[in-house]
């Protein structure tokens, strides 16, 4: 819902409605419209993160940490080019909503797992999010050897190969 209509969009009247529940659940379980908010990104936060940590370590498994992690990027800018642009639509609704930024941002030591050392961790998030804003921005999809051109120069170790 807050990918769809925004932050702006939430209320306790719309998130009952959306959920199907009375309006007084939505009051007794969240006493404002921040805690909703939150609880809902941190709920969105953890999906997203199972799921993708899941679709990297796969990934990673097979081609190693570089070739892997360009697959995942290449895979949110085609094919999953419209979940990018909701998760986007989400993640910068924090910019206006200052105390929802712990609840959109990532952990980034959960999702390489180990797999990498941190330094190299740091450059792939700065480098992945910068493609795939961009991707967004301009409407293209990336191909797999773009992304581990970008990648390959910032790894200390590709041997995580399954």
């Amino acid at each position: 819902m807050i990918a769809r209509d925004g932050i702006s969009g939430l209320t306790h009247r719309s998130a009952a409605s959306e959920a199907g529940v009375p309006l007084g659940l939505t009051t007794y379980y969240f006493s404002d419209k921040g805690e909703l908010a939150r609880s809902s990104l941190e709920y969105a936060r953890g999906q997203y993160l199972a799921r993708d940590a899941a679709r990297i370590a796969e990934l990673v498994d097979e081609f190693g940490i570089v070739t892997g992690l360009a697959h995942y990027v290449a895979e949110l800018t085609g094919s999953g080019r419209g979940r990018l642009i909701q998760e986007y639509r989400v993640y910068l609704s924090a910019l206006y909503v200052p105390a929802l930024r712990d609840a959109v941002t990532w952990p980034e030591d959960r999702v390489f797992d180990g797999r990498t050392d941190p330094r190299s961790a740091a450059a792939f998030h700065v480098i992945i999010e910068g493609v795939l804003l961009r991707a967004v921005m301009l409407d293209i999809a990336v191909s797999v050897e773009e992304v581990e051109a970008l990648l390959r120069p910032h790894c200390s170790d590709d041997s995580s190969r399954g």
